[in-house]
């Protein structure tokens, strides 16, 4: 947009569109490094989000002229504009904010995105299907996964404590776009309704996104965030090595 705005006068212009009324101190004596450590622990959020948007505070966040907005200015909202139709249109606003603030936060639903190496030569259908295969020679005899058709399942010490099970949409799944339905076991939450896990060509094909949105973990939200979120994101890390790794054969599917 064409204004030039600190941190402080976004929060408070914000607030004003919500009809929150916010005061604001300012604390010049906190260092940056300290001042990333809270900042992760109130709001929850990844270090390796908030590290970086923190010690990148001491620079100043506006463009140069050569590198200032080059398209039609018709194209240009201002931060009031901006505002109105974010509130007109994004769910989260809907109607009451109170309530809809409450009814976000008691929804615990997950998003995690994590990015994956992209063997040449092989699209997201291949890499799916390799992550299914390479599971079980990962987890050993500790979780067992078995896949029948559409359906892939996780087990623990017998086959009768199922832990996730996934459904293939065969109609919504492309070959640079696999999506899979979680569609229950233990760990997932009976309120989930469309819970998925997605592997997705992105930049044109140069990477995989390995994606799992909208899924609501059984386990208390505290207890989840420390255990099996943290062997989601371990997992997918070696599954990222892996394919850096094998020597790749297009023909399998």
């Amino acid at each position: 947009g064409p204004e030039v705005l600190t941190y402080q006068s976004l929060i408070l212009k914000t607030a004003h569109a919500l009809g929150l009324k916010r005061r604001l101190f300012t604390f010049n004596l906190v260092p940056l490094k300290l001042s990333r450590l809270w900042v992760k622990l109130i709001t929850g959020t990844s270090k390796d989000l908030v590290y970086p948007l923190v010690l990148s505070l001491i620079h100043r966040m506006v463009a140069e002229p050569s590198r200032a907005w080059t398209h039609w200015p018709e194209a240009r909202v201002s931060m009031d504009e901006a505002l109105t139709l974010a509130l007109k249109t994004g769910p989260i606003f809907e109607g009451k904010v109170g309530a809809a603030e409450k009814r976000v936060l008691r929804s615990h639903e997950v998003r995690s995105i994590q990015r994956l190496f992209h063997p040449a030569g092989v699209n997201a259908e291949w890499v799916a299907s390799e992550y299914f295969h390479w599971l079980p020679r990962f987890f050993g005899t500790l979780i067992r996964v078995t896949v029948a058709g559409r359906i892939c399942t996780f087990t623990v010490f017998i086959p009768a404590i199922k832990l996730l099970i996934l459904e293939k949409s065969e109609e919504r799944s492309t070959p640079d776009r696999q999506l899979l339905y979680i569609r229950g076991g233990l760990l997932a939450s009976s309120k989930m309704v469309r819970g998925r896990l997605e592997f997705r060509e992105a930049l044109g094909g140069k990477v995989i996104l390995a994606a799992i949105h909208e899924f609501i973990p059984a386990l208390p939200w505290f207890v989840y965030r420390f255990t099996q979120a943290l062997v989601h994101v371990w997992v997918m890390k070696q599954f990222d090595r892996h394919l850096g790794r094998i020597l790749i054969t297009p023909s399998r599917n």
